[in-house]
Formats: C-alpha cells, structure tokens, sequence
C-alpha cells in the first residue's frame, strides 16, 4: 500500500489521495466510482478515512 503525505503531514494512501482529488472536483461518490472502476461503497469508506484523518465534514473543505 502506498502512502504519501499532504503539505500538512496527513498520510493518505494513494486511492484516497485520488478520491479525495475527485472530492474536490464536485464528483458525487457514483461518478468517483464510475471513474475509478470501484463500487460505490468502497468509494464511501474512502471518504470516511479521508474525513476522519483530515477533521473535515465536507468535501469540498479538502481543498483549504
């Protein structure tokens, strides 16, 4: 699995770094999976890690 790390010391894996990128595009998490080939639940759980590990409620927040 791999990590990286954002400017703000978050790690994130590099599937959430591409839905969190997508986040912040405005894709709803069924285009987010249409566009990545996964189902939409795991595209859910993505977001959830990314929530919990960056203190956001929304998507669109990622991008501050």
């Amino acid at each position: 699995m791999q990590i990286s790390t954002s400017t703000y010391g978050i790690r994130l894996t590099r599937r959430e770094n591409e839905v969190c990128s997508l986040m912040v595009k405005g894709l709803s998490s069924k285009e987010i999976a249409l566009q990545l080939c996964i189902s939409a639940y795991t595209v859910a759980n993505h977001r959830k890690n990314i929530i919990k590990k960056k203190g956001r409620r929304a998507g669109k927040e990622l991008a501050a």
